[in-house]
């Protein structure tokens, strides 16, 4: 019980923190012009030293018609000369200063980008993670009664320890000011130390030795909900394994939990396991609404939120009271509409359009296309809001974010290998498989028959 006061205590100081911007939002939510015209002249004045700035003409009197008329879109080809300058001379003011940090990016060697984060790129994140999380707080107020897990997606062996100045790879708090990652540190599930081993598999196993030691699981937050699953399925063929590490950190009664099971995937066997799990954030659209489905049945105590628009470039949507409004105060936005080819700025889109975001960050990214396609389902106050349709091309560097077409065929492949037409799979075929106590997928959300398909398939011993 002290724990557990402790635990909220902490949870209550860390949304007390997000406050003052959750309220900023609130007010450039009714107005986001304004907002966003805003964030261009923040850029303008930090950026117009750099050596792009200087090349360009870069002005902090420019204005949005300015830097549309003056600037071209770009590609991440456009940028490698200046990123590769910048990592050999972080203390040169080449895209942004005090650029000492590079996240990566891409599925293969030769298309792989490493993303510069500045100090100011960081406080851009800052703005969108702060009301995000406050209002996670207050709408799902279970999550502030345990411990959390935070997962980004984790850099593959061949990259572990050559990562361009991170601090740990697959770490979320590292991309919190210091002072949020010191309060947050004391109510994680999983130290941030196990991103540091030498493996993925040995990271893996050591994550889910501190998940099984964690009773008092509140919120599991990861980008793929692919890889959610994945920790699921290696549970059950580790138990053994895990059990025995638990019994030496002296947590008997959750190893004989582990050895009772069976290993089969299953809802009943989670919710006991987890039983203060209140809340699993994933990606939820696009390819991904079929696995954020099954991940959404094999723990029905949790309620799911889908994640909004984030890449390693940049943050596009957040989700924020049951809406995807864009990020307003975070970085520069404008889209290119797919059906004219016109780029209009955030407060000139239209609903049901289908856009590519063009971003404008602290990194020193300048008019950058990201290669998602997204639709406009309306707005809040003010400002758009968006969802995930497809990418444009490419997977990102687990996949989660996987080519549309590819996606489809992989779910044909599984339905024929199955012999079980989609459209009739249904929920009876997930209660089979999953053994749901509740026989819900999703519980109401789409991919419902999908998600029967692909939880047997993952997950099936």
């Amino acid at each position: 019980m002290r724990v557990m006061r402790a635990a909220v205590l902490v949870h209550l100081l860390h949304c007390a923190s997000q406050f003052p911007e959750h309220a900023r939002f609130v007010r450039a939510l009714r107005d986001a012009e304004s907002a966003q015209r805003a964030v261009l002249a923040r850029l303008l004045a930090l950026l117009e030293q750099t050596d792009f700035g200087r090349e360009h003409g870069l002005s902090r009197s420019w204005t949005a018609e300015d830097v549309a008329a003056r600037l071209p879109v770009s590609a991440w080809s456009d940028w490698v000369p200046r990123v590769e300058r910048q990592r050999t001379e972080p203390s040169r003011w080449v895209m942004a200063p005090r650029c000492t940090r590079f996240e990566p990016t891409s599925g293969s060697t030769s298309r792989r980008k490493w993303i510069p984060y500045s100090e100011a790129f960081l406080s851009e994140l800052d703005r969108a993670s702060s009301p995000w999380l406050f209002d996670l707080g207050r709408s799902h107020p279970g999550i502030l009664k345990g411990r959390h897990y935070w997962s980004l997606s984790w850099l593959p062996d061949e990259l572990r320890g050559a990562s361009g100045g991170r601090a740990a790879a697959g770490d979320d708090l590292q991309l919190l000011p210091w002072w949020k990652r010191r309060l947050l540190g004391r109510v994680m599930a999983v130290s941030p130390d196990v991103a540091r081993l030498p493996s993925v598999n040995e990271t893996l196993f050591e994550t889910l030795v501190a998940l099984s030691a964690a009773a008092d699981l509140s919120l599991v937050s990861v980008w793929s909900p692919t890889f959610a699953l994945e920790l699921l399925r290696r549970l059950g063929d580790e138990r053994q394994r895990i059990s025995v590490r638990l019994d030496r950190l002296g947590a008997g009664r959750r190893a004989s939990l582990l050895r009772s099971w069976d290993g089969i995937p299953s809802g009943e066997f989670y919710r006991s396991f987890w039983p203060r799990l209140s809340l699993v954030s994933a990606w939820d659209t696009g390819s991904s609404a079929s696995w954020a489905a099954c991940l959404s049945a094999l723990l029905p105590q949790a309620a799911f939120q889908g994640k909004g628009v984030w890449a390693t470039e940049g943050v596009v949507t957040i989700p924020f009271c049951g809406h995807y409004p864009l990020a307003v105060r975070s970085h520069f936005y404008e889209f290119r509409c797919l059906e004219t080819g016109r780029i209009v700025p955030s407060w000139r889109l239209e609903p049901d359009m289908e856009v590519q975001p063009i971003l404008s960050t602290g990194s020193g990214l300048w008019r950058y296309a990201l290669e998602d396609r997204l639709r406009v389902t309306g707005f809040l106050e003010s400002t758009p809001c968006l969802e995930f349709v497809a990418r444009l091309s490419g997977t990102d560097l687990v996949g989660e974010k996987l080519d549309a077409a590819l996606a489809q065929r992989v779910l044909d492949a599984v339905q024929c290998e199955l012999a079980v037409p989609a459209a009739s799979a249904g929920r009876e075929n997930a209660r089979a498989g999953l053994r749901s106590p509740d026989g819900a997928v999703g519980r109401g959300r789409r991919g419902d028959a999908e998600a029967g398909l692909l939880c047997v398939a993952l997950l099936a011993p």
